[in-house]
């Protein structure tokens, strides 16, 4: 059989086609709107997380781990057991950075409402999305053998970083990774293990006690 490079790229153009047109076909808001209503609907999420902080003017990559829980309203916890002790939290009223790995008598704190934003990702991402950003649906990967799809967003209105992708659980509309640039170039990715959307939160879960003798400083 001769080669027709022709009736090949008849070919191609009829398996590319129905791909990108699936793509341009699904609505990357109504992805993150389907995963708000499920934290909406939960009594609160928690996850096994791995994290990855990528600094290009470092030329190097910090990793870290531990467990994470949010809740509504503004209530947020990433307890790491790598570097062990650090801890990043929202209590409702505050937004505590405790990184005893690094500064261990000094804790920072700013009021929730103008804190950092892009650490709580599910408020900041899952809340509104259509009035914050620009998504564009990316496609489908897999993370640890789930189904999930790939949404980039850039903000409309001034942030303090510069885009993210998120990738979506196709099945439970559950967020899997989160991926921020921030305005600097580092890229902080986290990645989360089974979601449990119905955990017991102990009392200390979104409390935090500045350790005795550290200096709080309010931002």
């Amino acid at each position: 059989m001769l080669y027709n490079p022709l009736s090949r790229a008849i070919l191609l153009s009829f398996v590319v086609a129905p791909v990108s047109a699936l793509s341009q076909s699904i609505d990357a808001f109504a992805l993150l709107e389907s995963a708000g209503r499920v934290y909406q609907a939960s009594t609160g999420m928690c996850a096994d997380f791995k994290q990855v902080l990528s600094v290009p003017l470092l030329g190097e990559d910090v990793k870290g781990e531990g467990r994470l829980c949010a809740r509504q309203p503004g209530l947020f916890s990433m307890r790491f057991t790598e570097p062990r002790g650090d801890v990043l939290l929202a209590d409702g009223t505050w937004f505590w950075v405790y990184r005893p790995s690094s500064e261990p008598r000094q804790v920072l704190r700013s009021a929730l409402a103008t804190g950092p934003r892009g650490v709580d990702f599910y408020s900041e991402f899952l809340d509104a999305p259509r009035d914050k950003y620009r998504a564009e649906y990316r496609g489908e990967d897999t993370i640890a053998g789930n189904a999930v799809h790939r949404i980039a967003l850039t903000p409309s209105h001034p942030a303090p970083y510069r885009s993210a992708v998120l990738w979506v659980e196709s099945t439970a509309a559950l967020l899997r990774r989160v991926e921020i640039t921030e305005e600097n170039g580092s890229v902080r990715t986290v990645t989360l293990g089974a979601v449990d959307v119905s955990p017991h939160l102990g009392a200390d879960t979104f409390r935090f006690t500045p350790p005795i003798g550290a200096r709080v400083i309010t931002r």
